[in-house]
């Protein structure tokens, strides 16, 4: 029986297996790299973004720690990425760039997969880095001096209603300097002529 394979079949065959070359490794990696670099550009800016806002609202109003609302800028962040993680991965698709012309034999390899990897990982520290930039532009100690005052109206608000009843002639609340760590509840003693000796009041 006459064989109807092409000529050329097991040639093919052979050359499927055939390593990739460096260009072709360093092709793969780059493709690899360049979605990831977009995409941890947008987490880690929508993760500072979402945070900090969450650190100046909620985290001020409930006593939220500011890893707290880290952590729930991270959910913000992740949502965004399953959300719009296919529209990164068309854009860098239609980015131009020259494919590494890998065959299906080649993907499969381990020294394939590493360089893609690799590319991913660098792509994505990359990313991460350029997010960060947006930190030159925010004002880093907001969210404590919202905190601060939050508790300096808290007490101020305490005192101007209950102040007239406490045992003393006049109230001092002298601040901390400022590199002293925010705290309530430092007394202070001023003395009452009508009581004869000395009072605690509740100082800032």
């Amino acid at each position: 029986m006459r064989s109807t394979r092409a000529p050329n079949a097991w040639r093919v065959r052979d050359e499927d297996f055939s390593p990739p070359t460096n260009w072709q490794l360093r092709r793969h990696a780059v493709n690899a790299a360049i979605p990831m670099v977009g995409f941890g550009f947008m987490d880690n800016v929508i993760m500072i973004q979402a945070g900090d806002y969450i650190d100046s609202t909620l985290g001020v109003t409930l006593g939220l720690s500011t890893l707290t609302a880290a952590a729930f800028g991270q959910v913000v962040s992740d949502v965004s990425g399953t959300l719009f993680g296919n529209t990164i991965d068309h854009i860098a698709a239609r980015s131009g760039l020259p494919t590494a012309k890998l065959t299906d034999s080649q993907r499969r390899m381990r020294r394939v997969r590493l360089a893609g990897m690799a590319g991913a990982v660098g792509g994505v520290i990359v990313g991460c880095l350029l997010g960060m930039t947006t930190l030159l532009f925010k004002d880093l100690g907001k969210n404590e001096r919202l905190r601060r005052q939050r508790e300096m109206s808290t007490l101020f608000s305490t005192l101007m209603q209950e102040g007239r009843s406490l045992p003393c002639v006049r109230c001092a609340l002298p601040p901390l300097p400022s590199k002293t760590p925010a705290r309530v509840g430092a007394p202070v003693l001023l003395p009452s002529p009508s009581s004869g000796g000395a009072v605690s009041v509740l100082s800032l």
